[in-house]
């Protein structure tokens, strides 16, 4: 007959009752995270969690009660069967497996809660039974009825509390971390403190008595990789939740990008063109008509180019809180381009201050206040607005095109007024689409030629290159400078193809020319356009390969604004590395950021015109090139004078230490035909201006390579 558990010493149960605490602790650990990953969605990881969680708690609690027989009063020199032993650790494994696939089977929370309880407690009962039974005791059927019961009782509520609370809102380590410990404690003390349902008379062969709560320790190992891996588990799902919430949020944003403008927080093109179509949509039939406007910036580019794209974006968003004003909260202001926006309104049907004129003008008195940038710096800007009314013209997707029309008519007055649409305009915009159209068709029929400037040695007069400058000879319109067809080109997008078509005939113009005799060097304008471009680099590339053009031959001229594009600067470095020369073309007149200048891999300057125009009789102008030549000497750039059209001129330009001038005094743009003409035979074209050079591109010594 063993002793009671109350007869026992506390240093015969105290070690072992706080390391089955432990266990049960531990058992409930791995337990809560399973209730939870048993139910995913993903038929794999629910499976995995379930053999994993069945394992690691099953073999807890057959470890739980091995433990349990260091405080039963077990004779030590007594042994258990190995056959009970496997019988015990089967039924705590198999209950525990059907308790999880019970939480997955049924969906109700109580129902589902109950049958796990009951089959969770039936396999610790079926345990504790075959382990008394391995040991010789023989407990009656109604004694492990009660305890099966009380056993469910207490699982019951202790897996109720913990399914809830798991579920609970709050911080993960409360939730998954001391929720679990409290009633696994409790439980794993309660087993090690339940005295034997009947006196025990251990086998005398099989596992020793003595080491059973030895091998119920070691059992209970697999429970702290259980308890790892969901530790692991719940970080990995807490870091993927945050993805998932970033995620969200990016998304969200994507959809308000796409129908928001970035900059301005007004709607954008999309946005205005769903709208218009919902309203005509509506309104159609009834006698309240819709107005659209197209209100662009007169002068915005100059406000870029001079002081940079932050001070222009800061023109934008007054511009545009502006116009919210001005339209009031019953009509759509939206922005649609750069510096253009849209407007819609309804018309209402006999003539008010509410008409669709009487707002362009309030928009034009708006938009024509003065503005004062930083540093104190007060600018005007005006805009050209072109108005058009529905349904006189059409639906929704020809009004924005009728709009537009009537907004470059307002431009060809001179900016600064509104003008209502008429059915003369769609002329001239079908004009420029006719350009466009032969423009595109210019490129494939080879209509497109190019001019060369020759670019003047300031001091010893030889030249040191040219400049190539396009031109369309057109079979209907003649000759057609580039100031009609470039803006054509940009606002089309036929300026990349149209920059590569110049790159490519000037490689092999070059090719020409060292056949021929002569080592020229040439420049080409490209745009921010091009320079955003990815392919801009390999095409450059593979047009000096196609011609074996050695790069210290070409030279890229770009635009000064372009200094303030940061995706254009970009490939700045790209280009110095194919080993091109860069050159800034009309420094001075836009934003001088001579900071960025040093850093970047630039060798020449070219001064714009409007700077020296009158420099022999101006100290100002004659003090701005005097400032510019010496910054460029000091960053070791080359400073070249463009647009120089009288000698005294270039004898100013001289005295101040001009490296190169070119323009009208030395010669006018010519065909490559001319050109060579000029500098192999020394004849003198027209359009040399009668200057003759004595020396030419190989005798310059400022052209040798780098």
């Amino acid at each position: 007959m063993p002793p009671s558990v109350t007869s026992l010493p506390w240093s015969a149960i105290g070690p072992s009752a706080l390391l089955s605490a432990t266990v049960g602790a531990l058992c409930f650990a791995v337990l809560g995270p399973a209730l939870l990953r048993t139910r995913s969605r993903d038929r794999r990881v629910a499976a995995g969690w379930m053999l994993g969680s069945s394992l690691a708690v099953g073999q807890g609690g057959f470890g739980l009660w091995l433990l349990w027989t260091a405080t039963s009063g077990l004779d030590t020199a007594g042994a258990l069967p190995p056959g009970w032993a496997g019988a015990a650790w089967g039924a705590s494994t198999a209950g525990t497996a059907l308790a999880l696939g019970a939480g997955r089977a049924i969906a109700p929370p109580w129902p589902r809660h109950i049958a796990q309880a009951l089959l969770l407690a039936l396999s610790w009962v079926l345990c504790r039974a075959s382990l008394e039974w391995g040991l010789g005791g023989h407990p009656a059927p109604t004694q492990l009825a009660w305890q099966g019961l009380l056993t469910a009782l207490t699982l019951g509520g202790a897996m109720v509390w913990l399914t809830q609370n798991i579920h609970t809102p709050g911080r993960w380590y409360w939730r998954q971390g001391i929720t679990p410990l409290l009633p696994g404690a409790g439980l794993g003390l309660a087993v090690a403190l339940t005295p034997p349902a009947a006196p025990l008379i251990p086998h005398t062969d099989g596992l020793p008595v003595a080491a059973l709560p030895w091998i119920g320790a070691g059992a209970t190992l697999t429970l702290a990789v259980g308890v790892i891996v969901g530790l692991v588990d719940r970080l990995t799902r807490q870091r993927d939740q945050k993805l998932s919430l970033s995620l969200g949020e990016a998304h969200r944003r994507l959809r308000e990008q796409a129908l928001k403008d970035p900059l301005t927080g007004l709607p954008n093109r999309a946005y205005f063109d769903h709208r218009l179509k919902a309203l005509s949509r509506t309104l159609e039939g009834k006698a309240t008509p819709l107005a659209v406007m197209m209100v662009d910036l007169d002068g915005f580019k100059a406000i870029n180019e001079s002081f940079g794209h932050p001070t222009g974006d800061l023109v934008l968003k007054e511009m545009a809180r502006r116009l919210r004003a001005e339209v009031g909260p019953s009509s759509l202001v939206a922005r649609v381009g750069g510096d253009e926006f849209l407007v819609l309104c309804r018309r209402p049907a006999v003539d008010t201050e509410g008409t669709p004129s009487a707002l362009a003008q309030r928009i034009l008195h708006s938009v024509g206040r003065s503005f004062t940038l930083p540093h104190a710096v007060e600018v005007k800007l005006s805009c050209s607005i072109g108005l058009v009314h529905s349904p006189e013209f059409g639906p929704p997707q020809r009004l924005l095109a009728c709009a537009d029309a009537a907004m470059y008519a307002a431009k060809r007055q001179g900016g600064s007024t509104f003008a209502v649409f008429e059915p003369r305009m769609e002329h001239d915009t079908r004009e420029e689409l006719a350009l466009q159209t032969e423009l595109r068709e210019a490129l494939a029929r080879n209509e497109l030629v190019l001019y060369y400037q020759p670019k003047m040695d300031a001091r010893s007069g030889l030249i040191t290159g040219v400049e190539a400058l396009v031109r369309w000879h057109h079979p209907q319109r003649g000759l057609v400078m580039p100031g009609v067809f470039i803006p054509v080109a940009e606002r089309f997008g036929l300026i990349g193809q149209l920059g590569d078509w110049v790159t490519e005939e000037a490689c092999r113009q070059l090719a020409e020319w060292r056949s021929q005799g002569l080592r020229m060097r040439a420049a080409i304008n490209m745009s921010a356009h091009q320079l955003r471009q990815d392919s801009l680099l390999p095409r450059l590339k593979q047009a000096m390969e196609n011609h074996a053009i050695d790069p210290s031959q070409l030279t890229i001229e770009i635009i000064e604004s372009v200094l303030m594009d940061d995706a254009a600067v970009r490939s700045f470095s790209g280009l110095a590395s194919l080993g091109v020369g860069l050159s800034i073309d009309d420094f001075g007149i836009g934003y001088c950021n001579f900071a960025l200048l040093r850093k970047l891999p630039v060798k020449q300057l070219k001064v714009d015109r409007s700077l020296f125009t009158d420099i022999q009789n101006s100290a100002d102008a004659r003090s701005v090139v005097t400032a510019i030549v010496q910054m460029a000497h000091a960053l070791n750039l080359r400073v070249v004078a463009e647009g120089v059209e009288t000698e005294r001129q270039r004898d100013t330009l001289q005295a101040l230490d001009c490296d190169e001038m070119q323009g009208f005094l030395f010669a006018r743009p010519m065909p490559a035909e001319k050109l060579t003409l000029w500098a192999m035979e020394g004849e003198t074209p027209a359009e040399a201006g009668g200057f003759r050079p004595s020396l030419f591109m190989d005798a310059d010594p400022a052209l040798q390579d780098d």
